[in-house]
């Protein structure tokens, strides 16, 4: 009994060291398979952006300037129900083209107050204008006669 005993206290410490040594190896967790379940579902909630190259790009790792480049343009059209969209964001330190599309039969305004942009698009008319604002929410609106409502309003949110 006392050689038992020996044998397994001598094994004991082997037996936690190849235990120890697959969980560092497996990343500390255990893989189980789901019936049915392909790889790609399984690991979905852990993709990973590609920058042009294709080479992957952890997220901690996007700056501004990525983002700035996937949202450097919006379209906002101008119906009888008023701006669609009624809110968008870019990053600080960059410019956003807005395309302002008015599909209305009377005309409106995109208006940024303490930007000082004003742009009038008659009906059926495109217009652009360029955007480059500081840090933080900038409200516009219409200002044309008829455009008091809640949907002729909207926020510019720019941030860091």
């Amino acid at each position: 009994m006392r050689l038992a005993s020996r044998n397994i206290a001598l094994a004991l410490p082997l037996l936690l060291a190849v235990c120890l040594a697959v969980e560092a190896t497996s990343g500390g967790s255990a893989a189980t398979a789901t019936p049915g379940a392909t790889p790609s579902a399984a690991c979905a909630h852990r993709a990973t952006p590609t920058s042009a190259r294709g080479t992957p790009v952890p997220v901690e790792e996007l700056t501004a300037a990525d983002i700035a480049k996937i949202t450097n343009a919006v379209t906002v059209r101008m119906t009888e129900h008023g701006f669609d969209p009624r809110a968008f964001s870019y990053a600080v330190g960059h410019e956003v083209e807005v395309t302002l599309i008015n599909t209305d039969s009377c005309e409106h305004t995109f208006t940024i107050d303490n930007l000082d942009i004003d742009v009038v698009v008659p009906p059926g008319a495109t217009r652009k204008v360029t955007v480059s604002a500081h840090y933080g929410e900038h409200p516009f609106h219409s200002r044309a006669p008829g455009d008091t409502g809640l949907e002729w309003t909207g926020l510019l949110r720019v941030y860091l």
